[in-house]
């Protein structure tokens, strides 16, 4: 293994992650935003009033995108498994 793949590796592992948690990120940051600006509106300070929302919210969207993230890392370990067994050789 020399320095090349292993740096190849690194780089899609962290593609990878980029990948699957965006989406979680996005709709966290939107419901918090969201939640704020509701709160400047209302002028309810509570903290519970933007954690729970984007928790939710959050929830949801790992609810919903389960598979999609699951079949992501399945094909992340088939490229793993064919690289250790190239590197085997």
């Amino acid at each position: 293994m020399n320095a090349d793949s292993l740096y190849e590796i690194v780089k899609i592992c962290l593609w990878n992650a980029l990948i699957i948690m965006s989406p979680m990120a996005v709709v966290a940051v939107v419901v918090g935003t969201l939640a704020g600006f509701l709160q400047t509106i209302t002028s309810l300070q509570e903290q519970s009033l933007s954690f729970v929302p984007k928790l939710l919210a959050a929830v949801a969207v790992l609810w919903l995108l389960a598979p999609w993230m699951t079949e992501q890392l399945v094909n992340l370990m088939t490229l793993f498994f064919q690289r250790i067994a190239e590197i085997g050789r």
